[in-house]
């Protein structure tokens, strides 16, 4: 990731000296196609019913989308072509309660997010644009300790991702412009879960993997001369 990340940068720089550049600040939303992650979910959720007697009345919901901030720098060096280095950062959690007795509740929540670094080439043609691009993401699963505010990591890896978006852009002043990006991201690796199993306390089983595959939308301002 830090290859990549330097990388990055250093061609940034290169281009840079011959092009415009834009802030880019937005918001991104992700459906997931997650099968592993939502399936041990269910497993604990089953396995946790029948051990509180049916009284799992908050059981964890399946991941299905994933919310953060978008932001970046646009390197665009002609009418046509431009060149965006962005992160990245979007989060989502899932909590399970259930009454254990009259007195005492069971309570588990798992904290989910994604951080992501890419790189990637837009086309512009007028109001229309097409983006390719490949990029690195942080998959990084914590689980409450107790009801405090504290919380461990218990699953923390990188996987390589590529990227198409789409684009159609609005511009209200020569200073700031508006784009919506619908995209697709397919991941290039799976994340390990078979550690999160272990922290639910479901029966071990090194093969449990996910790669977390996105579809979703991105809303971006870009600053500076368009």
């Amino acid at each position: 990731m830090v290859r990549f990340f330097y990388t990055s940068i250093f061609l940034l720089i290169a281009v840079a000296a011959f092009s415009q550049i834009n802030v880019k600040i937005g918001y991104g939303l992700g459906i997931l196609n997650v099968g592993d992650n939502n399936d041990i979910l269910a497993e604990f959720n089953e396995i946790k019913s029948a051990e509180l007697s049916d009284s799992l009345s908050i059981p964890f919901k399946g991941l299905k989308s994933i919310h953060g901030i978008d932001v970046g720098l646009r390197l665009k060096f002609s009418e046509n072509s431009a060149i965006e280095l962005s992160w990245a950062n979007l989060a989502k959690s899932t909590k399970a309660i259930g009454e254990i007795n009259e007195t005492d509740l069971f309570r588990q929540e798992l904290f989910y997010s994604f951080n992501q670094y890419y790189i990637s080439y837009q086309s512009l043609f007028d109001r229309y644009g097409l983006g390719v691009g490949i990029g690195t993401n942080k998959v990084k699963i914590k689980d409450r300790i107790g009801g405090s505010e504290f919380k461990e990591t218990v699953v923390s890896q990188h996987q390589l991702f590529t990227r198409i978006n789409l684009s159609i852009y609005f511009q209200s002043k020569k200073t700031v412009s508006f784009a919506i990006q619908p995209f697709i991201q397919i991941p290039l690796s799976d994340i390990n879960l078979s550690s999160l199993r272990n922290e639910l306390k479901l029966p071990a089983d090194s093969n449990a993997s996910d790669s977390f595959k996105m579809i979703g939308i991105s809303f971006i301002f870009y600053n500076g001369r368009q």
